[in-house]
């Protein structure tokens, strides 16, 4: 990379938990939470990136988080998401939510996961420190 080049960094935060709700018409039902277990390579990426900005091979340009809801047309949709992801789990209680609250709106609304993102932009120093 050239010296003054941009890298953008965007991973699943290391620290959340996905909101689990239904979009009906007068709002956002929430259900509960998605329990993530900790992913050694989100917290061996963030590492990284705090090892590289400290060693001085580059500077933090901008770095913040981001939410971005994610929209499902019913509960097979759901499913395959949370088989995708070794490291979600649903327990037993919100999924109870999860299915009373998915009769009561007739499966005509969608299910929504909403997730946390952490975005860092760094450029790389022209010389070392």
């Amino acid at each position: 990379m050239r010296p003054r080049g941009i890298v953008i960094d965007v991973r699943p935060s290391v620290a959340y938990q996905p909101a689990l709700a239904i979009r009906g018409r007068r709002g956002r039902h929430v259900v509960g939470a998605i329990r993530r277990a900790p992913d050694p390579g989100l917290v061996g990426a963030q590492r990284g990136v705090e090892q590289v900005v400290r060693e001085g091979w580059f500077d933090v340009v901008w770095r913040g988080r981001r939410r971005r809801v994610s929209r499902y047309r019913d509960l097979a949709d759901l499913r395959r998401l949370i088989s995708v992801n070794d490291n979600w789990t649903i327990d037993a209680d919100v999924r109870r939510r999860l299915s009373a609250a998915w009769r009561d709106h007739a499966g005509q609304d969608p299910i929504e996961i909403a997730r946390v993102f952490s975005l860092t932009i760094l450029r790389k120093r022209a010389r070392r420190r």
